[in-house]
């Protein structure tokens, strides 16, 4: 993102509110539609599905084949992946007085980023290539512990064995968009690009991303919040974004990058939490309708420290 004088500040600002605007829109749109029965309810696994597996990969490869993997934007990878390590260390220790069950759940819904369907469409839809793949990067490293490690690492504490580094690679090779970010990023560090037909394509393709991941999160949200479940939610809102503010703030003033890369790292550390977690919840015995809740959350809340941060940073 450049650098604006003062004269061009109020314009960008009202650039990004009309977009944060537009969002809300498409994500108020695909709630709307599925409350009065306009979709089915299998609506939102074939979106979530088109979304993961076909349009946010092709929205990756169009944001690498328009820059160049510098070793600043290499520094992401890790730091996704020690951002996520630092929330789920957070969950274990918060929920340890309460027992295995309160510790699985803290730990799987404080960690975990969506950045693919919901951070990358807003960077995308405001701020320039470099941007973006200091996002897709970041997403890279979270997208070990958000696509099956973490919940690999709670399935093992509550058989009381091992974690086995097989299992919980194997769940990772099973995302194709954390596949096609290490490809991608393979095939940067190696300056080798895609043949032009197949950049074209996924050009086509991945525009729709932005617009389909945020009607996924409409047709997903969960507003139905029960009074029990508030103190729960407030203690992890606190604690949540407490961190996420506190490392923004940490990589925009103390990175040594450009504006862009430091930009990118503070605004993917505010995305909700991973869309995935309450599946994972389940599978662990855990609240569904809580995470859900929590979910729904963290989407709204995201998107208004991730539009004051780009205000602030203007």
């Amino acid at each position: 993102m450049p650098r604006v004088d003062n004269c061009g500040i109020l314009i960008f600002m009202q650039e990004i509110i009309a977009r944060a605007c537009m969002l809300v829109a498409i994500i108020l749109l695909g709630h709307v539609l599925r409350r009065i029965r306009f979709l089915p309810e299998e609506a939102f696994a074939v979106v979530s599905k088109t979304v993961l597996n076909v349009t946010l990969p092709c929205a990756v490869i169009t944001n690498f084949a328009h820059i160049q993997v510098t070793p600043a934007l290499l520094w992401m990878f890790p730091l996704g992946f020690l951002v996520n390590a630092l929330l789920v260390g957070t969950g274990y220790l918060t929920g340890k007085r309460r027992g295995m069950d309160e510790q699985v759940f803290c730990m799987l819904n404080f960690s975990g980023h969506n950045i693919g369907c919901f951070a990358l469409p807003y960077v995308a839809s405001l701020l320039g290539p470099t941007a973006v793949v200091s996002v897709c990067l970041f997403d890279a490293g979270n997208a070990i512990w958000a696509t099956g490690g973490t919940n690999a690492l709670c399935a093992a504490m509550q058989e009381g064995g091992r974690i086995r580094l097989g299992a919980v690679a194997k769940r990772i090779s099973r995302s194709v968009t954390t596949i096609t970010y290490l490809a991608m990023l393979l095939l940067a560090t190696l300056n080798l690009r895609l043949p032009g037909p197949v950049l074209e394509f996924a050009g086509l393709v991945g525009s729709a991303n932005s617009f389909l991941a945020m009607f996924m999160l409409g047709l997903g949200m969960n507003l139905k919040i029960r009074r029990a479940q508030l103190r729960w939610i407030g203690k992890a809102f606190v604690l949540r974004f407490g961190i996420s503010a506190l490392l923004a703030a940490a990589f925009y003033f103390l990175l040594p990058f450009e504006h862009e890369i430091r930009l990118g790292a503070a605004l993917a550390v505010f995305a909700p939490i991973s869309s995935i977690s309450a599946a994972y919840t389940g599978e662990r015995g855990g609240d569904v309708g809580l995470a859900s809740s929590w979910n729904t959350i963290t989407i709204l809340s995201s998107l208004v420290c991730m539009t004051v941060v780009l205000l602030l940073a203007a």
